[in-house]
């Protein structure tokens, strides 16, 4: 990669950031994304585009210059969640997890389908500085653990990995290719962190199945009465029930709509960004606007 398509594809993957995509509620979305682009220095790009095909020809560039966090995100998301799970609530149907604390540690991606599974990614940009803590933390809530690398790094990174964690990879095309399977990791599950790591609503939703917790227990009572009976439960089941919990979260039909509609560039957005009806429906009518 020369120093100059580096520094172009800097800029340029701004047009994937979450604030950039949260813009396409707005009426001035074309003008902010040829204005990215403008200031990014990338040339070769069409003029006069529908905005899903600018998006995937600016994700076309980054494929070769650029492999920012981002790309590995929506490869994950186009190649196993959407490959190989569904989003319509029956039995072969996931959740993702984007915005997910795993104790002291954000997840990069999460997927609870069957079991639970967090990636964690290392790009050519990145140092292994913070991985070891990652996956400390990462290992006392999800079953299946993996880091995935570029597919030069892998044989290094491999011999410092635990060995319960698994190793996926990302060839020149951008195809991810598992190396090292994950072992299960129920059995060290911390239920503490486990128990933290959900929503207020979720907990008190497995508490009152699982125990009888009432729903009308005053509200600074509540977590406590559900952490006395949730730290009674093995390992595993508390696990299975987080996941279980988990793949219940709502998607909105107006999300639906934009998830199936989004081109491939954008399908980690369209599935993972938290926004109102309003601004699903304007971001899924922007996509056709001409910039």
């Amino acid at each position: 990669m020369s120093i100059k398509n580096k520094e172009i594809g800097g800029r340029l993957v701004r047009l994937f950031s979450s604030s950039t995509f949260r813009s396409l509620s707005s009426p001035t979305a074309p003008t902010v994304m040829r204005s990215i682009v403008a200031e990014s220095g990338a040339t070769g790009l069409g003029r006069r585009m529908r905005l899903r095909l600018l998006f995937d020809q600016a994700y076309d560039r980054l494929m070769d210059s650029y492999r920012s966090e981002y790309f590995y995100k929506n490869a994950i998301v186009n190649q196993i969640l959407l490959q190989k799970h569904t989003l319509d609530g029956g039995a072969r149907s996931a959740r993702l997890l984007t915005e997910f604390w795993a104790g002291e540690a954000r997840v990069d991606i999460g997927i609870v389908n069957g079991t639970s599974t967090a990636y964690e990614i290392k790009t050519e940009l990145d140092t292994l500085d913070r991985l070891s803590n990652q996956l400390h933390w990462y290992s006392k809530v999800f079953d299946r653990v993996y880091v995935v690398v570029a597919n030069k790094n892998w044989p290094s990174i491999a011999k410092v990995l635990p060995r319960h964690v698994g190793l996926i990879t990302m060839s020149p095309d951008g195809r991810l290719l598992e190396r090292l399977g994950a072992a299960s990791n129920k059995a060290n599950i911390d239920l503490r962190v486990l128990f933290r790591a959900m929503r207020e609503m979720e907990v008190l939703d497995i508490c009152h199945r699982r125990f009888g917790v009432d729903y009308a227990t005053p509200n600074g009572l509540r977590l406590d009465e559900c952490w006395r009976v949730f730290k009674t439960l093995d390992h595993e089941e508390a696990h299975d029930l987080m996941v279980e919990v988990l793949r219940r979260r709502a998607i909105h039909p107006a999300q639906s709509a934009l998830i199936e509609s989004a081109p491939s560039s954008l399908k980690v957005h369209a599935i993972g960004m938290v926004m109102n009806v309003r601004q699903y429906r304007m971001a899924l009518n922007q996509l056709d606007a001409v910039a």
